[in-house]
């Protein structure tokens, strides 16, 4: 399988744990620092069949207007962006919990026919179908040191 997504925790944050036993520096992490950086993500699931990758990326309360997706060798991006609209002229809210936010993911995919690449977007999942190149043969080759 040639995918590769960016992992989540792919540096520990900014504090550093100098204390091997304790452990502080994952705890301040883990509890304050890691929720706030994922709260830019949506959930992706990449599947590799036989002829295709297919990719399946929940973003609901979404419209497809709002999303974009681009593959640039090797790199599929999926990027969504919502706006709130304000038609009122006052604000009687109590609580309010809509408001602006970007979300963007990147995934690394090689050898995909770029022009046979399919989307469809329906209940909130976009689901991209990403057909494989026929398989190079790889052939090894001595290289000589001069």
């Amino acid at each position: 399988m040639m995918a590769d997504l960016t992992p989540n925790r792919r540096n520990r944050g900014f504090f550093p744990d100098l204390s091997r036993g304790f452990g502080f520096g994952d705890l301040l992490n883990d509890h304050f620092l890691e929720p706030l950086q994922d709260m830019n993500k949506f959930k992706l699931d990449v599947r590799e069949e036989d002829k295709e990758y297919v990719v399946e990326a929940e973003l609901p309360g979404f419209h497809k207007e709002d999303i974009q997706v681009e593959y640039g060798a090797p790199v599929l991006s999926i990027s969504a962006k919502r706006e709130e609209k304000q038609d009122i002229d006052h604000d009687d809210y109590v609580h309010r919990e809509r408001s602006y936010g970007e979300f963007r993911r990147r995934i690394t995919l090689e050898n995909i026919k770029e022009d046979e690449i399919q989307a469809s977007f329906k209940n909130g999942v976009l689901k991209l179908q990403l057909p494989k190149e026929d398989k190079r043969s790889v052939t090894k080759k001595q290289i000589d040191i001069q």
